[in-house]
């Protein structure tokens, strides 16, 4: 990666933020999704790690039931319903909801 070129001084000698540090003030949080995470140390106080469970396969078929039955449209062929929760599988519940 190249270094990325600052901004030129201001009036005050200060260099202003170019690329995506320009950003950085206004984002007041950023959320990540990821499985098994580590923090490093040095992050431990500054991140909240929220553990949520993942459903479970049975959730998961009631879910895409549901899905289904509310969209009024035909059930899904035993095989398609299958590849369908496999494909779900590792989502959290609230990424599923959305």
């Amino acid at each position: 990666m190249s270094p990325r070129a600052a901004s030129p001084p201001s009036s005050s000698g200060a260099v202003a933020p170019s690329g995506p540090d320009i950003l950085a003030p206004s984002l007041g949080a950023t959320d990540m999704t990821t499985p098994g995470a580590v923090l490093p140390d040095e992050l431990t106080q500054d991140v909240l790690v929220l553990d949520e469970p993942l459903p479970a396969v049975e959730d998961l078929t009631r879910i895409l039931e549901e899905t289904i039955a509310a969209a009024e449209v035909a059930e899904l062929e035993s095989d398609a319903s299958g590849r369908a929760v496999d494909a779900l599988l590792g989502l959290a519940l609230a990424k599923l909801a959305s």
